[in-house]
């Protein structure tokens, strides 16, 4: 069981933090923090209002946000809005069991603290693997939204709670996995995510939003420094210290995460994202470098946003992800082409509602 949990943890983390835009607002009031103990009260406000500002500026600086939160709440422990904001932070920083202690210590300190906090308490039991708390939160936070607001809601928060279901079958018909972190050569404090291994796992390219380097610029939307693309080469006995691919893969300016790597190594895909776009690009080793990324196949590529894709083995069929309005059922598809006995790829087609597998 201890071992489906830490495999089930890993991925729950890559699925759940982006499924909200952004947290509500809530506002620390001087008058309803400051308690009848004068001592203290200075510094704590000091540390609340410097918090207030990394918590604003994105989840990229909701660490930072969390230790002056903390120390504040050492004069006023009991501050429902206080608590909310350390317990959103940890919820999308590092501990989640901590998010559920100072999100449940918020609600009983004050229910209506915030609209979300249902919301947000159903994520935090999702990560931890208690589905049916998880299912109770986002049921509870589906009866107070409005008609209005539960038309717009309704389909994603039916998908989190069938992930729950999901889990607790998972967790009821346990696998022996054993999950080993690869260790700081490869991981950081950031995000680090999507592997790709180069043949015979000489190399592994992941996507990382560590700070790679003091020019290093955040996103506009989370705060988080940019996406990298880093490269980590491998011997007998172990990884290297993985590395930013620099110039000309990546870019200061968008998003740069890697997406795909042909067969023999020597063309590695990269998705780079840009404001109301982004596409597929290809860069290509040759003579031990990797040239400028390039547009893809223009059959291949639309004005629509593409963010994902891989190669069937024979390197002839082309699966991608589109948001393209025109040929998608709704939200993103995937897409497939495929190439003619000339070499050429023919027009995408949307993948179908039902994927088989064999």
């Amino acid at each position: 069981m201890r071992y489906l949990r830490y495999r089930m943890l890993v991925f729950s983390c890559f699925l759940l933090p982006g499924i909200m835009n952004g947290q509500q607002q809530v506002k620390i009031k001087k008058s309803e923090f400051k308690t009848q103990q004068e001592e203290g009260f200075e510094d704590a406000w000091k540390n609340i209002k410097a918090g207030d500002k990394f918590y604003k500026a994105g989840r990229g600086t909701y660490r930072e946000a969390r230790e002056h939160y903390l120390f504040a709440a050492r004069y006023n422990p009991e501050n429902a809005e206080l608590n909310y904001k350390i317990g959103v932070c940890y919820l999308f920083s590092d501990d989640k069991f901590e998010s559920i202690k100072y999100l449940t210590r918020a609600f009983l300190a004050d229910e209506k603290v915030a609209s979300d906090i249902r919301f947000l308490g159903g994520q935090a039991y999702h990560l931890t693997l208690e589905f049916d708390e998880a299912i109770n939160q986002y049921q509870k936070y589906k009866e107070s939204l409005d008609p209005k607001q539960l038309a717009l809601k309704r389909s994603r928060i039916d998908k989190l709670i069938q992930e729950c279901e999901n889990g607790k079958q998972l967790v009821a018909n346990p696998s022996r996995v054993i999950i080993n972190n690869m260790g700081e050569q490869i991981n950081s404090s950031g995000d680090d995510y999507n592997p790709i291994f180069a043949p015979e796992d000489s190399a592994i390219y992941f996507t990382s939003r560590r700070e790679h380097h003091e020019k290093a610029k955040r996103s506009p939307i989370d705060n988080k420094f940019y996406e990298d693309v880093y490269v980590a080469g491998a011997d007998g006995d172990g990884w290297f210290p993985a590395r930013d691919m620099g110039k000309p893969v990546n870019s200061l300016n968008h998003n740069t995460a890697a997406v795909g790597l042909s067969q023999d190594g020597t063309e590695l895909y990269i998705y780079r994202g840009y404001k109301g776009g982004g596409g597929i690009y290809k860069s290509t080793l040759k003579e031990g470098k990797w040239g400028s990324p390039k547009n893809i196949n223009s059959r291949l590529r639309s004005k629509n946003r593409e963010t994902s894709m891989c190669l069937s083995p024979d390197g002839k069929t082309f699966y991608f992800v589109s948001d393209n309005e025109k040929t998608t059922t709704g939200g993103k598809d995937i897409f497939f082409s495929m190439q003619d006995e000339t070499g050429k790829w023919q027009d995408p087609e949307n993948i179908g509602k039902e994927i088989t597998i064999y």
